[in-house]
């Protein structure tokens, strides 16, 4: 049976969202990848203020799916959050370095989070491709 709603309350449930300020992902969690060295990728986060990422949420693999192995760097914030419990967070800036086998040019990674008013992002997925000229990353949802 459908649930009826006045105009008034998708009106509330408006100004509720728009007071929220909730801003797209990429630009809560701006994701940057740099080659150092042959083979060694670094991936950066410079997340906006109020905005935090998941440290369990954290997967890289490669195109044939195997898992790629990482190390976050950076101070987790132990938390209680409403939706997963306790949990491990990050704030402002995270960074993980990849040292990836040879034949592999092309990954995909993984992260979730979301920002301090309640608003929880789904989980996001890009394709990072490592090409001659450098590298490029695109959604991968």
């Amino acid at each position: 049976m459908p649930v009826l709603i006045s105009a008034e309350k998708v009106l509330d449930l408006s100004s509720i969202l728009n007071k929220a300020e909730i801003i797209p992902a990429d630009e809560a969690f701006i994701l940057r990848a740099y080659e150092t060295e042959k083979n060694r990728i670094i991936l950066s986060w410079e997340l906006k203020e109020n905005c935090f990422l998941y440290k369990n949420k954290f997967k890289i693999e490669s195109n044939s799916g195997s898992k790629i192995d990482l190390e976050i760097s950076g101070v987790p914030v132990n938390m209680n959050d409403e939706y997963f419990g306790r949990v491990l967070v990050y704030y402002d800036k995270v960074q993980t370095i990849i040292d990836l086998k040879p034949h592999i040019r092309k990954f995909r990674v993984y992260y979730q989070g979301c920002n301090a008013s309640g608003f929880c992002y789904p989980l996001i997925s890009k394709e990072i491709t490592i090409h001659r000229q450098g590298i490029t990353v695109i959604d991968a949802s």
